[in-house]
């Protein structure tokens, strides 16, 4: 059997390496960053020993946190998870348009509950196979600015989050930066710790959304470290060429990423393979060749060893290769040079640091915190408004008053005709201005507490079915006025005959007044629609937090739960338009009764036969199965 090629004298070596990669995420706790942290975290659980899982709840913290920094600074946003096309900074990516221009925020988050774990930043810098590496986050960079997804946004930074604190006894030296560029700065080999502000800058600007502690511990490298880190760029590209080349030949690609290769294909249509005879030149593995040659051999054996194939295997490849890329490139390059210093400045430009960041239960306890904020703060506006409209009110009713006895006195001057009322009178009166006081403040007060979520006006073109809304109403009070019947009632029929119109001219004719401006419209058509209805009716609407007081995401049956607690404390109309399944309706129904007022669902169904389960011993369950049979043989939508 034909063995491995050896990349230091192209002669036969052994088995290929097998080390297995680090994993990012490893078990244990960090201290809090502050006393007020620790305080806000400090009845949170122990965290699960799941480390994938502790990963993805990090990940939901971000999204949590960029949504409500994103809400509270009126950006308009769009945000996204495991985003291949952003390659190692897929797991959050956030779009947002600010001055008519759209950019991008991409980020990695790393997260650890080891105590003793550190960032070496001279690993960083000088280590492509470490856990954190400018080299790969350099090629990440570079990938996904190619994507269509990105290319016609503009770029605003991408980001390594991660709650590791930064290890500033080992980040200065001479692997980090060259003796010589010490020199040329008049560093003497002892005093490198001192010119660290030479090789990090931290980042002052503010940031609406990443900004939630007193030390931002965010950081960009300086162009100092260029001519240390270019050359082990230029290495590991020719690495990534070698495997994207490979890959192609074995057909697991289906082309070469051009990008990557076109900037070679010259010097490998020359040294490497011969395009005409459809074979690799035998000099190149054999053969003496010129040290650019012995570069690209070295890297391309080692790649050949990953994959665990040989030469006559790989000539076996190339023979089959129908058709080559005819790019025009030179043949002759510097391959220390391909990645040029602009490339490395443009990607140290953007790229972010950002260590030492709350946890995964800090950020929770932050999030927690700045809901309950936002909540209090919508509610003494409401009551603001209420207040201020309240008295414009009775100012402007005051004026006319005002107006008008002018011109009374001016009429009682001419005819000198005045007349006196009785105190009896006077007080009956003052009776009913205080009356009048009373209700102008109550409405103010309630038409800023209403609620009324995702619903719009009636067509304007929808006129008649007077008869109609005028049934439907009556069958909803008859409901109503049984308070031991669950509060339902169905429109099923055909599709396009106008139900959800229907539903829309009722609401405007009398649902509004009869539910106290309380209406709730929810996406039916499937579960998932339901949910994300409800999901943001909770956190956008209604200001719910997300997040467990144990630090961890609420479930949707909890979410649900605290959703109808809170519609419990008002009369309230929600429609489910659109439902397609009956376990929709059933898995998304409070699961028992509301005080002290239940919320009346109107359900527009199409074709949907519900079929009445049996009693599981549940009382408010078989209600429900009664009430909807009744209501789908005794309303509905005619033609």
């Amino acid at each position: 059997m034909e063995k491995k090629i050896d990349s230091r004298n192209g002669a036969k070596s052994g088995e290929k390496n097998k080390k297995k990669r680090k994993t990012r995420i490893e078990d244990g706790q960090r201290k809090p960053h502050s006393s007020y942290l620790a305080a806000a975290s400090a009845s949170v659980s122990k965290p699960p020993a799941d480390p994938q899982k502790r990963a993805m709840d990090y990940i939901h913290c971000l999204l949590m946190l960029f949504k409500c920094r994103g809400d509270a600074f009126a950006y308009k946003y769009k945000l996204g998870t495991s985003i291949e096309d952003a390659m190692k900074f897929g797991d959050l990516v956030f779009f947002y348009t600010k001055d008519d221009q759209e950019y991008y925020r991409c980020l990695q988050s790393i997260h650890t509950t080891t105590k003793k774990k550190s960032i070496d930043l001279n690993k960083l810098v000088t280590d492509a196979n470490s856990d954190f590496s400018l080299v790969r986050y350099f090629f990440s960079y570079i990938d996904l600015k190619q994507q269509d997804l990105f290319k016609k946004l503009i770029n605003r930074d991408v980001i390594v989050y991660t709650n590791i604190p930064l290890n500033l006894e080992s980040i200065i030296g001479p692997k980090m930066v060259s003796e010589e560029t010490w020199e040329m700065l008049n560093v003497k080999k002892g005093d490198y710790k001192k010119k660290l502000k030479d090789l990090v800058t931290m980042v002052e600007e503010p940031d609406d959304i990443l900004d939630v502690m007193e030390e931002k511990n965010q950081y960009r490298f300086n162009d100092i470290i260029v001519p240390t880190l270019k050359p082990k760029i230029n290495n590991f590209n020719m690495t990534r060429v070698s495997l994207n080349l490979i890959k192609w030949l074995e057909k697991k690609e289906t082309h070469l990423t051009e990008h990557l290769v076109k900037p070679y294909w010259g010097f490998l249509a020359k040294y490497v393979f011969d395009v005409d005879a459809k074979k690799l030149y035998d000099d190149f593995f054999n053969g003496t060749v010129n040290e650019e040659v012995q570069i690209f051999r070295n890297v391309f054996i080692s790649a050949l060893n990953k994959k665990d194939l040989t030469i006559k295997e790989l000539n076996a490849l190339v023979s089959d290769v129908v058709i080559f890329p005819d790019w025009e490139t030179s043949h002759d390059i510097d391959l220390n040079n391909v990645i040029v210093d602009d490339d490395i400045k443009d990607f140290l430009k953007q790229f972010v640091l950002a260590v030492n960041q709350p946890s995964c239960e800090e950020l929770n306890a932050i999030i927690k915190k700045e809901f309950t904020d936002r909540k209090r703060k919508m509610l003494e506006d409401h009551k603001n408004e209420a207040i201020r409209r309240f008295f414009n009110n009775m100012l402007n009713d005051l004026c006319k008053k005002v107006l008008k006895a002018e011109g009374e006195d001016d009429e009682e001057e001419d005819t000198d005709t005045e007349t006196e009322e009785s105190e009896e009178e006077e007080e009956e009166e003052e009776e009913e201005k205080e009356e009048e006081v009373d209700e102008k403040l109550k409405e103010a007060l309630g038409s800023s507490l209403y609620i009324q979520f995702d619903l719009k006006e009636p067509d304007k073109f929808f006129i008649g079915r007077e008869k109609q809304m005028q049934d439907m109403h009556d069958k909803i009070k008859r409901i109503q006025s049984n308070p031991n019947e669950v509060q339902m009632a169905m429109i099923n029929g055909p599709s396009g005959i106008g139900k959800t119109e229907l539903v829309r001219a009722y609401i405007q004719k009398h649902g509004l007044a009869h539910f106290d401006k309380n209406v709730i419209w929810i996406n039916g058509q499937c579960w998932a629609s339901i949910e994300r209805s409800f999901n943001r009716l909770a956190v956008d609407k209604l200001m719910i937090s997300p997040i467990n007081e144990n630090g961890t995401v609420k479930k949707t049956e909890k979410l649900l739960e605290d959703v109808y607690e809170m519609l419990g404390h008002r009369k309230c109309l929600v429609v489910m338009d659109g439902v397609t399944s009956q376990e929709d309706v059933e898995n998304y129904m409070p699961k028992t009764k509301i005080a002290p007022y239940q919320p009346f669902f109107l359900i527009t169904a199409t074709n949907l036969t519900w079929k009445p389960r049996e009693s599981s011993g549940t009382t408010s369950r078989d209600e429900m199965m009664r009430v909807i049979s009744r209501m789908l043989r005794g309303m509905e939508v005619p033609d």
